[in-house]
């Protein structure tokens, strides 16, 4: 198989992204496309090897950052295949041993950083680099597909005015992006209990095992009824 090791951050967004935040992973419509078109005249499938896989379940429930990325990408018909399994300052050494792991036929990492680590394992020659000014772009297709051997399919790729415009301001751009209201709907849907949410909950669980009744003060009922809501209970 073809595989694209893939950052998120100053690739699939960049710095003109609207409303970019980084309490969450907002993805731009403009860079989802490019990779869209590249996994289409690929066939590769995307290993994740940004930091945001930290927050990757691989079995069970799904974070609400993994489901965040999991949604956008699936607008433009993407989805992770897997993630490496590195630390922040290693992910190069990540790369090879997901490598060891699996038969790749050919592979490319798409990242806008060069980790130390990246010369000592030689990613430098699959490397495509981005800008966080951009992301990935339309002029980086061609490289990457060289990387990965599917040069000769690039002139299958149609580029009309259909495509999602450069323009901020232009209204076929804004109808690709999450709006408030959605986001929210999606937050809720994956229930965005926090540590010390689970803390307080377990801790009060705890208390009602060894009492016949507990008594909560204003603070913790208005902190008990906010996890209420964003569990999406009532």
């Amino acid at each position: 198989m073809k595989v694209i090791f893939l950052d998120i951050d100053g690739v699939l967004n960049s710095s003109k992204t609207i409303d970019r935040n980084f309490d969450y992973p907002e993805l731009d419509p403009r860079n989802l496309k490019v990779l869209k078109d590249i996994v289409e005249l690929s066939h590769a499938v995307l290993v994740l090897i940004s930091s945001w896989k930290d927050e990757w379940n691989k079995e069970g429930e799904p974070s609400r950052f993994q489901s965040l990325i999991t949604y956008q990408l699936n607008e433009f018909g993407l989805d992770i295949y897997d993630c490496t399994s590195d630390k922040i300052y290693n992910r190069g050494e990540g790369i090879i041993s997901w490598l060891d792991c699996h038969e790749a036929e050919s592979w490319c990492v798409i990242d806008d950083e060069i980790f130390l680590d990246y010369e000592k394992y030689n990613i430098m020659r699959h490397l495509v680099k981005t800008s966080y000014m951009d992301g990935l772009t339309q002029e980086f297709v061609e490289n990457v597909c060289n990387r990965l051997s599917c040069t000769d399919k690039i002139k299958s790729l149609q580029i009309d005015d259909t495509a999602i415009p450069l323009d901020e301001t232009d209204p076929r751009y804004r109808k690709f992006m999450m709006s408030a209201e959605e986001r929210r709907r999606i937050e809720m849907k994956f229930k965005l209990i926090t540590i010390d949410d689970e803390v307080f909950i377990r801790n009060l669980l705890k208390e009602m095992d060894n009492k016949n009744e507990i008594c909560l003060d204003k603070q913790q009922m208005n902190k008990l009824s906010d996890i209420i809501r964003k569990s999406n209970i009532l």
